[in-house]
């Protein structure tokens, strides 16, 4: 059997662990003004699924009013790499 958590940054693989409950509720409290999710860090061991998670937060925020999802890649020249997700 394959490893299911290969990391492949932000595809969602063939075994997913459903969250998407936490991720509704992610979207839905960034319209709250007094969110806890205003500002968040998203950490854990590699290949977890982190990047396939905040894909999938920016798919549903880019489809609410008034929102705009910037997508910015840790590189040596973090200007260069800021572009909106398209």
């Amino acid at each position: 059997m394959n490893n299911p958590f290969n990391p492949s940054f932000g595809r969602i693989p063939e075994t997913f662990l459903n969250r998407g409950q936490l991720i509704d509720n992610v979207t839905n409290e960034l319209d709250n003004p007094n969110s806890p999710y205003k500002i968040s860090i998203v950490y854990r061991t590699r290949g977890v699924g982190k990047t396939t998670f905040l894909t999938e937060v920016g798919r549903k925020i880019r489809k609410k009013e008034n929102w705009t999802v910037v997508i910015l890649a840790m590189e040596s020249n973090l200007l260069a790499t800021f572009y909106s997700f398209s």
